[in-house]
């Protein structure tokens, strides 16, 4: 699985379209920055806190991104029949790619991220970012996020697989993770929505300690179920 990781990432970061990705988010952070910059009574703490507050829930947006750079493109040049004719396990493959797709989120992320934090920092007065355990909670915080977007790449893999066409899969994505909540009353089953990917940030970026390992172990049980469910979907998907 390792070599078929590798080989995916060697492809993908030899691509534009990421190096795209990551300068459009990079150039928001800087923007965001410059900004705050301009407010005059702005400092880094405080654009921290609105980051930790008002941002962190936007990258969910983005994630539909990651399994089109990783998949879409050898089911259009039909290479991907090819590796699976080489005797590659088919569900091997699918956590293979759904995991590099994973790694380029977390990549994307950790750019953005440090665009961010360095942009603040150098353009703004500091305040107290590193008094009062802000920091530790901004970056706290920010990794068990990190389960979130993990889960939306899970679920953002399965569509792509499932549909086939990238327009269709991101808009599926997003009517499942922003739209069934409004789904789950008509059902009768309002708690339901308690458990969507779109309602553990909340919790996680102002909530206690035991809210926040809650979201992160609903995430994280999202994740495991949607690569169960992606692989299944993938052993049945014809790649001829």
């Amino acid at each position: 699985m390792l070599k078929l990781i590798h080989a995916d990432l060697y492809r993908c970061f030899h691509r534009l379209y990421l190096y795209l990705l990551a300068g459009a988010l990079a150039g928001l952070c800087l923007l965001l920055s410059f900004q705050f910059r301009r407010q005059g009574n702005v400092t880094a703490a405080q654009a921290w806190t609105f980051a930790l507050t008002q941002l962190f829930g936007y990258p969910l947006l983005v994630i539909p991104m990651l399994p089109d750079i990783v998949f879409t493109e050898e089911s259009r040049e039909h290479t991907l029949k090819n590796t699976v004719a080489f005797g590659v396990n088919r569900a091997e493959l699918y956590v293979s790619k759904a995991l590099t797709a994973i790694l380029l989120g977390l990549f994307l992320a950790a750019a953005a991220l440090a665009v961010y934090c360095g942009g603040t920092l150098l353009l703004l007065p500091r305040g107290p970012v590193f008094a009062g355990g802000l920091a530790g909670q901004f970056f706290g915080r920010f990794a068990a996020l990190c389960s979130v977007y993990v889960g939306a790449v899970a679920v953002a893999a399965l569509f792509t697989v499932f549909l086939h066409r990238g327009a269709l899969a991101v808009f599926v994505y997003y009517a499942a993770v922003y739209m069934s909540r409004y789904l789950f009353p008509l059902l009768h089953l309002p708690k339901a929505a308690d458990y969507l990917l779109v309602a553990q940030v909340r919790p996680i970026v102002s909530g206690a300690p035991d809210a926040v390992r809650q979201a992160v172990l609903i995430s994280l049980a999202t994740l495991a179920a949607f690569l169960t469910l992606g692989a299944a979907c993938f052993r049945r998907r014809d790649v001829a």
